[in-house]
């Protein structure tokens, strides 16, 4: 809402824009921003993985990196492709 002058004030803005709200680091149970980042980029692995059919050349292209780069991130976030590659026949 603008006021006549065209500009906004503090008693223009509704009460819930000034409720504390929870500090980030605990909304996301006490974690790092690394931390975060590192379990978003290993879910992210296993999604495309699972969605590629665990064809490692097609996932690294559609994540924008290089295979080598994959099997980095595949040892780094200990994703077993074999163990994986079971779980896909098995379905």
């Amino acid at each position: 809402m603008l006021s006549e002058d065209g500009t906004v004030s503090l008693e223009d803005l509704p009460d819930q824009f000034f409720e504390k709200k929870m500090p980030v680091k605990e909304s996301f149970g006490g974690s790092s921003l690394k931390e975060v980042r590192m379990q978003a980029e290993k879910e992210l692995i296993l999604e495309v993985l699972q969605m590629q059919q665990c064809k490692t050349k097609e996932t690294a292209e559609h994540l924008g990196i290089s295979e080598r780069q994959l099997f980095n991130k595949l040892k780094e976030y200990e994703i077993d492709l074999k163990k994986l590659k079971m779980k896909q026949k098995e379905k």
